[in-house]
């Protein structure tokens, strides 16, 4: 587990580093949003990665399905949920983007046991936020963190590139 946090802690710095090179603000009203992201969940301890595409209705807020899957060995997890997100602009230059972000679907978990696989369905709402830095008019860094409500609770921890179409 320590590995993810380095490999957090080395994302933040280079987005740090990231910031000095100039770029226009970015306006996201009215426009498309895609993502893809790799990462982990905690607890089960899976690879994860997701799957982002979003409306801007606004320059702040957004809606959009959200798709993310975990898998090893023995378990694997599919969610897909509608998010609302909405997006703070934390200075002139608008390339910093925090957000938090709220949403509701389903979860496939399929586990392994004695060599046959269970599948169970159960709802799914995930909640957290995150970050985009826009170095670029259409392409951005993002992270996120997000708190996994279903029969089981767990975190999952993303970075990625998005784009803005």
């Amino acid at each position: 587990m320590r590995g993810i946090f380095k490999v957090l802690f080395i994302f933040v710095i280079s987005l740090t580093l990231l910031a000095s090179v100039p770029a226009r603000a970015v306006d996201l009203a009215q426009s498309f949003v895609v993502g893809g992201d790799v990462g982990f969940d905690i607890d089960p301890d899976l690879f994860a990665s997701a799957l982002i595409a979003e409306y801007h209705v606004t320059s702040n807020v957004a809606f959009g399905p959200y798709f993310t899957t975990g898998f090893d060995n023995d378990n694997f997890l599919f969610a897909t949920s509608g998010i609302a997100k909405y997006k703070a602009n934390l200075s002139e230059t608008g390339k910093l983007k925090p957000y938090g972000m709220v949403g509701v679907g389903f979860l496939v978990r399929n586990e392994k046991h004695s060599g046959d696989w269970d599948r169970d369905t159960e709802f799914y709402f995930p909640v957290g936020g995150g970050f985009e830095y826009w170095f670029m008019d259409n392409l951005a860094w993002g992270a996120n963190m997000l708190f996994n409500v279903s029969d089981d609770i767990y975190w999952s921890m993303f970075v990625g590139l998005r784009t803005k179409f």
